[in-house]
């Protein structure tokens, strides 16, 4: 092999080394596919962060939406996965009734609004042996999507018929699920009940 043969051949491995993520290695102006995943839990529960299955996952880029899923599916407690083209994913949003997002990982999620949709990067992340890219921790981690009840307020005035109103009058609700929340009416009879998203009783 003759020094010029040597020498191209180095470069050519060196180049290919230095290809980053994303790109196609055979012709670098062709995206290829990225794989990413994460998990999502249930913070609300006292008893521990438990996996969240059920949760819509919409992934979306400048010219709409790229895919969803749904956590849980195939027995992947929790977890939603994507894979699309490079550069064609920017947001993710994460949806389930009665529920909102209460803690997410700062380092790769940022919150849009005050809704459901987040930003996320993954230039500061290293696939993993699988070739995909981790964007939270597991559910036991601690750096994962958290989402939680849904709280509301149940209020209103208590007076006695006649348009005078009742000091100090007990106000109770049940939920369908059992759990009492009372509250007393102040001096002009109103009450206001802090409650989860569900049905209630008064």
């Amino acid at each position: 092999m003759t020094r010029t043969a040597i020498a191209a051949l180095a470069l050519a491995i060196i180049a290919m080394a230095v290809v980053p993520a994303g790109i196609d290695a055979e012709d670098p102006t062709e995206p290829t596919d990225v794989t990413v995943y994460g998990y999502i839990a249930d913070v609300s529960n006292e008893e521990g962060n438990m996996p969240l299955d059920g949760v819509t996952v919409t992934l979306s880029g400048p010219s709409g939406i790229v895919g969803t899923c749904v956590t849980g599916f195939d027995g992947h407690s929790g977890m939603f996965e994507f894979t699309y083209t490079d550069g064609s994913a920017t947001t993710m949003e994460f949806e389930i009734q009665g529920y909102t997002v209460r803690t997410w990982p700062s380092a790769v999620f940022s919150k849009l609004d005050e809704g459901t949709t987040f930003s996320f990067d993954i230039s500061s992340l290293t696939p993993g042996s699988d070739g995909r890219y981790a964007l939270t921790s597991n559910t036991l981690g601690g750096s994962f999507i958290g989402m939680g009840l849904t709280e509301g307020h149940i209020f209103g005035v208590v007076d006695d018929g006649n348009g005078r109103s009742i000091k100090g009058a007990t106000v109770q609700v049940t939920s369908s699920e059992g759990r009492v929340t009372t509250a007393s009416t102040d001096s002009n009879g109103y009450f206001d009940l802090k409650v989860y998203y569900g049905t209630y009783t008064l």
